[in-house]
């Protein structure tokens, strides 16, 4: 009996540890990324509390700047010196970049022909951004430019792969089709600020990163989501 007796409270203690360690990334504390600095709420109050502000010609204050672009950074899942090494060399090892990514290249510049403007290159590494943020997306189930990781877009290329001079990215879900890449760039060019980049004659660079067969993470081109079908997650990045 006691040993029965111990082995539960064991198992309680066990899911007690696993909640609050979720409880923990719930209520992980947010962070504000402001004129080049990182800060909690309470250390941008320090230094920006007694100051005015303006945003778009209006006076706020430094609690609503922080509350509008705080975002919560979880930390535990930032990648050591060691273990961005190691990806790098697992993506190498794996093949490097996919032929569907190559595709996603040809189909951008077919695009940009049609456009009158030059085609762009390929860099291996802002590609390896691309597909490390195809990749966080897929494995922290978000969908969005800020990462929950990282902050702002331009952190990954630049924390991650040492990129100083990334300029733009594009993001996309779409259900797995067998024309993938081109299926990808028909949803960019059907959005205004993302065909905007694609087609932008500034950019000379890009980086591509494709995930596919991500289980609930589909939508339809009216935005609709289809949560029990697979999609696929592609990323530009240009520079």
């Amino acid at each position: 009996m006691t040993k029965r007796m111990f082995a539960k409270t064991l198992v309680a203690c066990i899911l007690c540890l696993i909640m609050l360690g979720q409880t923990l990334i719930v209520f992980a504390e947010p962070i504000i990324e402001f004129n080049g600095g990182r800060y909690t709420r309470e250390e941008f109050m320090e230094r920006y509390g007694r100051f005015n502000m303006f945003l778009d010609g209006n006076l706020v204050t430094a609690e609503q700047i922080f509350d509008l672009f705080a975002v919560t950074l979880l930390d535990e899942y930032r990648l050591t010196e060691e273990e961005v090494e190691q990806w790098i060399y697992d993506f190498h090892y794996n093949g490097g970049i996919s032929q569907v990514e190559m595709q996603l290249l040809h189909y951008t510049n077919l695009e940009r022909a049609r456009a009158g403007v030059p085609p762009l290159q390929l860099c291996p590494t802002l590609s390896m951004a691309a597909r490390f943020k195809a990749e966080e997306m897929a494995e922290l189930r978000y969908f969005d430019h800020i990462s929950p990781v990282y902050g702002n877009p331009q952190n990954i290329s630049l924390e991650l792969f040492g990129i100083e001079d990334f300029r733009s990215e594009n993001l996309t879900r779409r259900l797995t089709r067998p024309r993938v890449a081109f299926d990808l760039v028909q949803s960019w060019l059907g959005s205004p600020g993302h065909r905007a980049n694609m087609l932008d004659p500034d950019h000379r660079y890009l980086g591509v990163g494709i995930v596919e067969n991500v289980m609930g993470m589909g939508v339809n081109y009216d935005g609709t989501p289809i949560l029990d079908r697979y999609a696929t997650l592609g990323v530009q990045k240009f520079r």
